[in-house]
């Protein structure tokens, strides 16, 4: 018995959202970058590709810092995987 295809109903208006909650969620976006430098990352750099190691990589950095602030004097080594952007012939 042969099946109709399925019908996808399309989105013809996007929703409204009032300027105070557009407003909101660029200062909650804002407060999350100040709080955290992933959030910052993200924020900066929207088409970044995620993946455990930059993920990781921002952890580090932001311990480092915190550690910097504090005076404990910390010292870090950055070994990176190639970037399959920069894989050239």
């Amino acid at each position: 018995m042969p099946t109709s295809p399925r019908k996808i109903k399309k989105m013809t208006t996007m929703p409204k959202y009032s300027s105070r909650i557009v407003h909101l969620a660029i200062e909650r976006a804002c407060a999350q970058a100040r709080a955290r430098f992933p959030h910052f990352r993200r924020l900066m750099r929207p088409k970044l590709i995620q993946g455990w190691w930059s993920d990781d990589l921002a952890d580090h950095l932001e311990q480092f810092f915190l550690d910097l602030v504090a005076g404990k004097g910390p010292k870090m080594a950055i070994e990176a995987p190639r970037s399959m952007e920069n894989l050239g012939p």
